[in-house]
């Protein structure tokens, strides 16, 4: 894979791809990682006089939901880079160009408002491309995801991974290729379409594989690698009162809404085994703060192992900054299922194109 630093430094138009899925309170934390990471490959970019324009996505919109908006943004990057940002909310080259001759950096709106984006439309990813010279991909977060701004307009501009997408790749594959061990993951939360076909992968990859959030109600791989749950808390028939029931006693028509005291301890046995460890998702609905004991020991727990620890995923990052842990941690990946999926499949979308047109 290239590297940004063989640019060319005669002053282009580039456009980069960014990973701007904050939610509404995270905008006023300008200390927030997704904002951080990615601060040094536009400022090596404006400090070489080229002209940016940044595309990027938040959320899930249905049709153009403007609380989704990437207007904000504006004022944002005001802030982080010093100098005047313009935002446009159409993609129309003119306009684009215009707004560029008096700015430096000018935001484009959220690329999910254009139902082509995630179809992977070729003409879609034509228009992106025609609004610059070259193109630098700073998005690992949706590295997994084949869309339109993903692997199509790589196809059409010379292409660079941004600092931190580089940084990712490294540090993962370093782990990926070969972990210090014992290696243990720990995985939770709710997308059961990407973290349950992971499971059965780092079975064969990690040591420990210890499970949480709503992926131990389904049928998980039989393999001793996976460590047991002991017991959960759950609410009782009437739904009035939390209690801790034990693995066997669990009726599964009752959500589990944390781990139990038993099963944590039997999970932080295992990290401190361990000499590196992957993290991903909450253990329980910790956005209660009732069940965000599992989750919080948990995350201390990893901290204070002594191994080398990663952690990545929305929740999971948004628990990690809340609870002032950001920096306990040896690496934090700014992609959930892309992180998960880096370690499980062959190659990424976004890292296959990469390598392609290295």
């Amino acid at each position: 894979m290239r590297s940004l630093k063989d640019f060319n430094l005669a002053p282009q138009i580039v456009l980069v791809r960014l990973d701007l899925d904050l939610k509404d309170k995270e905008l006023a934390d300008l200390s927030h990682p997704r904002l951080v990471r990615i601060l040094p490959t536009l400022k090596f970019l404006l400090e070489r006089r080229n002209k940016v324009i940044v595309i990027a996505h938040r959320g899930r919109p249905e049709n153009r939901e403007q609380s989704l908006s990437l207007a904000p943004f504006k004022d944002i990057f005001s802030a982080l880079l010093d100098q005047k940002v313009a935002f446009c909310a159409s993609y129309q080259k003119a306009e684009i160009s215009n707004l560029l001759e008096n700015n430096q950096l000018v935001i484009l709106e959220n690329l999910r408002f254009d139902p082509r984006e995630e179809e992977n439309n070729p003409e879609f990813a034509a228009m992106l491309a025609s609004l610059a010279d070259v193109y630098v991909f700073e998005a690992f977060g949706m590295s997994h995801r084949a869309h339109a701004s993903v692997v199509g307009v790589p196809k059409l501009l010379e292409t660079y991974p941004g600092f931190n997408l580089e940084k990712e790749v490294v540090v993962l594959t370093k782990i990926k290729n070969d972990p210090p061990r014992p290696f243990a993951v720990l995985i939770g939360g709710e997308k059961l379409e990407t973290k349950m076909p992971t499971i059965e992968s780092f079975v064969s990859l990690a040591d420990f594989v210890l499970v949480g959030g709503k992926l131990i109600e389904e049928d998980l791989p039989q393999s001793n690698k996976i460590v047991p749950i002991v017991d959960v808390i759950t609410a009782d028939k009437q739904g009035e009162k939390f209690i801790n029931v034990r693995q066997e006693s669990y009726a599964s028509q009752s959500p589990i809404l944390d781990l139990g005291q038993g099963t944590i301890t039997a999970f932080k046995r295992k990290l401190a085994l361990a000499r590196c460890i992957v993290w991903n998702g909450p253990l329980g609905l910790c956005e209660d703060s009732r069940f965000a004991g599992a989750t919080r020991e948990l995350a201390l727990a990893i901290t204070q192992s002594g191994a080398f620890s990663v952690v990545g995923g929305g929740e999971t990052l948004e628990f990690v900054v809340e609870n002032g842990l950001l920096d306990k941690f040896d690496h934090v990946s700014l992609g959930g299922g892309a992180m998960l999926e880096f370690f499980t499949q062959e190659r990424l979308p976004a890292l296959e194109t990469l390598e392609w047109k290295s």
